[in-house]
């Protein structure tokens, strides 16, 4: 299927109206399981540790066709047309020369164990499988793939037991190249209601990837899952509404027909300008309007939601109340919910107030690296002194979800 072909085929969904866009009440994450599979990473080119395996591709190495045993989130296409990236597929659906993308995979496997065909890339991963009784995580925090050497491995799950599992894997800049099972074990379609496609523009706090984090359990990741949507990302660090960021990436403007009009999404939320801030206001305003607009006259059936610029630290400098107060503007221009993470606020459709002023999200001054007596930035707020920990991510991704849910359920 080729990549016109491809669009078409992911574009063609139900398309979710507003009151269909929040279920009746807020998902709960997975727990983490309290008995977990043993884990293997074989050796670098070595061969499978399961007997007379099977390799179940993620994509025709010849013509790239997908295998449908596989659910994606995102738009994989086959990585490369040579060894050994033929084997494998990559989240297409982001503007950036600067990661290998990041998918989630779902599937269901009858057996006692698999193994993840990994290439050598230092990604990061997190699996949760679900028994029968919903998923669970095997371990909370993201854990790293193979290491950058080009090499491809295989990663041995082993239950120890013959039953079928529903397996979730979140992958971070890094490919896929499918599972490995056994002569007698079977892979097939997980079943999975279909849900409301989310396409979350941002920057590095959207992206994820940062303090280790990976992009599959970014705040917006955490809100999707809440909100029960299948959220695709298009965070790029460094980016914003007028920055471009570092060499390979592009404002939100310039990537919006790539990794957003395109797929039709039943939601596009808008997330960023902490980047903007050594440009003039007017210019921001000017490049928010220029993208709100494209948002609505290209996609006038798709609910826009705008987030204010985030802060690490609980201050707000005057450049970034003059970017906030701008984007709220401008999204009361264009009828979009603004969540105001800065004084802890939401707007609906016509700019009127659905939470009272509470207070920035991110309190005090320290963080993880620095910590300080008072303020929640000491637990949220990297070493780095700017980007989310995880903790901050899922805090975040809590906080944006119960707003959207004042706003679409109330």
């Amino acid at each position: 299927m080729d990549r016109v072909a491809r669009a078409l085929a992911i574009t063609a969904q139900h398309r979710f109206s507003r009151r269909e866009l929040v279920p009746k009440r807020l998902q709960s994450m997975p727990p983490v399981a309290s008995i977990t599979p043993t884990i293997t990473l074989g050796e670098r080119n070595g061969a499978s540790q399961i007997v007379s395996s099977v390799h179940i591709t993620a994509a025709n190495i010849s013509t790239g066709e997908l295998n449908p045993v596989y659910r994606y989130n995102g738009d994989p296409q086959r990585a490369g047309a040579s060894y050994p990236d033929n084997g494998f597929v990559r989240n297409t659906a982001v503007t950036t020369t600067s990661a290998n993308g990041n998918l989630i995979v779902e599937f269901s496997h009858f057996g006692a164990s698999f193994e993840i065909y990994e290439k050598g890339q230092n990604g990061k991963y997190r699996m949760a499988v679900d028994e029968g009784d919903g998923y669970k995580y095997v371990a909370l925090d993201a854990q790293s793939m193979a290491p950058a050497d080009g090499g491809v491995y295989n990663r041995l799950i082993n239950f120890g037991s013959v039953k079928s599992r529903g397996i979730r894997i979140e992958i971070s800049n890094s490919f896929f190249g499918g599972v490995r099972i056994g002569p007698n074990d079977t892979i097939y379609p997980t079943v999975v209601p279909q849900r409301p496609r989310a396409i979350f523009v941002g920057d590095s706090f959207t992206e994820g990837g940062s303090s280790g984090a990976a992009m599959s359990h970014s705040y917006s990741a955490v809100a999707s899952y809440l909100l029960g949507w299948d959220g695709w990302n298009s965070g790029v660090g460094g980016t914003g509404y007028v920055n471009n960021g570092p060499a390979g990436r592009v404002k939100f403007q310039d990537r919006l027909q790539h990794d957003v009009l395109q797929y039709r999404p039943d939601v596009v939320v808008v997330a960023g300008g902490i980047n903007d801030e050594g440009f003039p206001v007017e210019q921001t305003q000017a490049a928010a309007d220029l993208l709100y607009s494209t948002i609505r006259s290209s996609l006038p059936d798709t609910e826009l939601i705008i987030i204010s610029n985030f802060s690490p630290v609980g201050g707000v400098s005057q450049i970034r109340g003059q970017i906030r107060d701008a984007l709220r503007e401008t999204a009361r221009k264009y009828g979009a919910p603004f969540i105001d993470t800065l004084a802890g606020a939401s707007y609906d459709w016509n700019g009127n107030p659905v939470s009272q002023p509470s207070g920035s999200w991110i309190t005090g001054s320290g963080n993880v690296g620095n910590p300080q007596s008072s303020g929640n930035a000491s637990v949220f707020t990297s070493a780095d002194g700017t980007h989310p920990t995880p903790a901050g991510h899922q805090y975040l991704g809590e906080r944006v979800a119960a707003e959207i849910f004042k706003i679409y359920a109330g």
